[in-house]
């Protein structure tokens, strides 16, 4: 239990997404004296920017109001856009009340970056909000040299997490089931449905690995919603890829039945901070298919979680996929230690108890 009082700018936690998503699993508010503010409710956008921008400006009044009281304010941005300039407010306003800043990085857009570095204004935007805090939790260690370029406080304190899984269902799983020979190979893709998810280069790599083991059955469950799920299931038609399914939004029980069907979880995306669904997939012990990508190489380790592969090639990820189903032994190991690291590091409890030495340290 924390001692100190807490404000945490989160999403409404009602909304999709993963940053609600952990704080919906942590419930930090029961367990802890943190309370949330929520940076836009659980209702629809306005139609207008002059209407978003009114209740943007009501949101940080009452920021302001509900900071009374409190020792620390963490905020919880991506580097993106809409979050980047919407969260920088809330991290101005409460170094501007003199309050403690903790800030949490969830999501990353290498582009954004690019875009940050070549601008002097938003450097200092950067400078003069975000990087006045006086902590950093990032979900990968190679996001601390990222922020040192922009911030000019090296005596800040830098956390790493490694995002949280929701494990209310998972006591129904027995990794003992999980067996990498089976009649049917069933491969997983669950997120957004994205071009920058890789969802492209995993289906061609399917494609692939039908070519290269025709008398292995395979099924690839694309599962999840998402701008481009159209034009996803267009390709497939039009290059005719069979044995691919589409059962759109998981969630709750069929988010876990979604896991514990599948042998193999393949997540070969250009851009990430640490997707809450590889470590959802290693709760139910799957084997991991992934790309050297935000704060993956800190977790996967090829041979121990599965593969990183650092290609945009399909042909690079047909071999280790490959290694997966002809070799049990190595099969049965990722399974079983993927299952057991994510119980002990992942599921609420520690996730808690981390997140809470880190608001004591700061």
């Amino acid at each position: 239990m924390m001692e100190r009082n807490i404000l945490i700018c989160v999403p409404h936690l009602d909304r999709p997404g993963g940053v609600a998503e952990v704080y919906r699993t942590l419930d930090l508010e029961k367990h802890t004296r943190a309370r949330h503010f929520f940076v836009h409710d659980g209702v629809e956008e306005e139609p207008t920017k002059w209407a978003k921008l009114r209740r943007m400006l009501r949101k940080y009044k009452d920021f302001v109001r509900e900071m009374d009281g409190v020792e620390l304010v963490m905020v919880n941005p991506s580097l993106m856009p809409r979050s980047f300039f919407r969260d920088a407010g809330f991290a101005w306003l409460a170094k501007w009340r003199g309050k403690s800043l903790l800030v949490f990085w969830h999501g990353w857009e290498e582009a954004y970056e690019a875009r940050i570095r070549s601008s002097g204004w938003l450097r200092y935007l950067f400078r003069c909000s975000f990087g006045r805090a006086d902590a950093f939790i990032t979900l990968g260690s190679r996001f601390r040299q990222k922020i040192l370029q922009f911030t000019d406080r090296p005596q800040a304190h830098f956390f790493q997490f490694f995002n949280i899984a929701d494990d209310r269902f998972v006591a129904d799983y027995d990794p003992l089931d999980r067996v990498g020979h089976k009649e049917k190979f069933r491969i997983l893709f669950l997120s957004r449905i994205e071009k920058g998810k890789g969802i492209y280069l995993a289906i061609d790599t399917f494609q692939l690995l039908q070519k290269a083991l025709p008398r292995q059955e395979f099924e690839f469950v694309i599962a999840g919603d998402g701008t481009e799920l159209e034009q996803v299931k267009n390709y497939v038609a039009e290059n005719r890829i069979t044995g691919i399914s589409f059962p759109g939004f998981v969630s709750g029980r069929q988010k876990q039945e979604t896991y514990t069907q599948a042998d193999l979880f393949f997540f070969p995306s250009h851009g990430e901070g640490m997707p809450i669904v590889v470590l959802e997939a290693m709760l139910y012990g799957l084997p991991i298919v992934t790309r050297p990508v935000g704060g993956l190489p800190d977790l996967i380790k090829n041979g121990r979680n599965g593969y990183l592969i650092d290609s945009l090639e399909p042909e690079a990820f047909v071999e280790p996929i490959l290694n997966l189903i002809q070799k049990e032994a190595l099969y049965r190991n990722i399974s079983r230690y993927n299952h057991e690291y994510a119980l002990e590091h992942f599921t609420p409890e520690p996730a808690r108890r981390q997140l809470v030495g880190f608001f004591q340290a700061v």
